[in-house]
């Protein structure tokens, strides 16, 4: 990477703006937008100093040495990620960031296993098949922390702030009676399937109903009924179709980690 990408990496790994850069060394907004923008570089002085700020070396600072185990201990992990996806196109970022948080559930569950003293336990295994999204179900929890995967599914969660509060209660019960039909769930799910590879596809009651195995009239009941908050629709001269609406796309994913099975 060149130096006014590493600048702009590791100032925002730090959380800091172009004006906050400039007053922790002592410079002007207007140097460190042109050291970002690649009209000049900082004076030579300035770089030991810069690279204490972001706690790395010169030489990394500069892209000329590739963090060790003691930098990156050091560090803010996110300028590590933020280094690691600098390089990918546009339509890899999405593939690696999903592997990376299968490998982070991996990574967690074996650091318990291997502390439980599971001799037979093979972290570097767990780790690269749980990248490939190979895990059936595994789940791991501690006093502030939760995380489970199964297959193309994996969840976060810390466990300090869980919504109590009556109105988010509500909502959630609200969620639960509307996916507490088999129908119901066999029509989302036939619905996601059929339209998540593409963010512009919507499908019709026939499709649904020969997907699903369901008649049409049950599809038709059910899109019509309390699924039909969570749908996008749109309508031509003879027919609807339909998908499961942008913001609510996590849903089924997500149920399926409510089994154990």
């Amino acid at each position: 990477m060149k130096l006014q990408e590493q600048i702009i990496l590791y100032r925002k790994s730090a959380g800091l703006t172009q004006e906050q850069l400039a007053q922790k060394l002592g410079v002007t907004n207007q140097a460190v937008s042109k050291w970002e923008s690649g009209q000049c570089c900082p004076d030579i002085a300035l770089l030991p100093v810069m690279a204490a700020l972001f706690h790395i070396s010169v030489d990394t600072l500069l892209g000329v040495e590739t963090p060790t185990k003691e930098t990156v201990e050091h560090q803010d992990i996110s300028a590590s990620l933020l280094q690691a996806i600098s390089v990918l196109s546009d339509e890899d970022i999405n593939a690696t960031a999903l592997r990376t948080a299968f490998m982070l559930h991996a990574a967690t569950v074996s650091r318990h296993m291997e502390k439980g003293g599971n001799p037979g336990w093979d972290t570097e295994q767990a780790i690269y098949h749980a990248g490939e999204g190979e895990w059936g179900l595994s789940a791991i929890y501690g006093p502030s922390f939760i995380s489970k995967m199964r297959g193309q599914t994996v969840l976060f969660s810390g466990t300090r702030s869980l919504p109590t509060e009556y109105r988010h209660l509500r909502e959630i019960a609200a969620v639960c009676k509307v996916f507490s039909d088999v129908n119901t769930i066999k029509v989302a799910a036939t619905i996601f399937t059929l339209t998540a590879h593409d963010e512009e596809y919507f499908t019709d009651i026939p499709a649904i109903a020969l997907q699903s195995s369901l008649a049409a009239s049950v599809v038709q009941d059910c899109v019509d009924g309390p699924l039909g908050t969570y749908l996008d629709v749109m309508q031509d001269k003879t027919t609807h179709r339909y998908r499961i609406t942008g913001s609510m796309m996590f849903l089924l994913p997500l149920l399926t980690l409510l089994s154990n099975t």
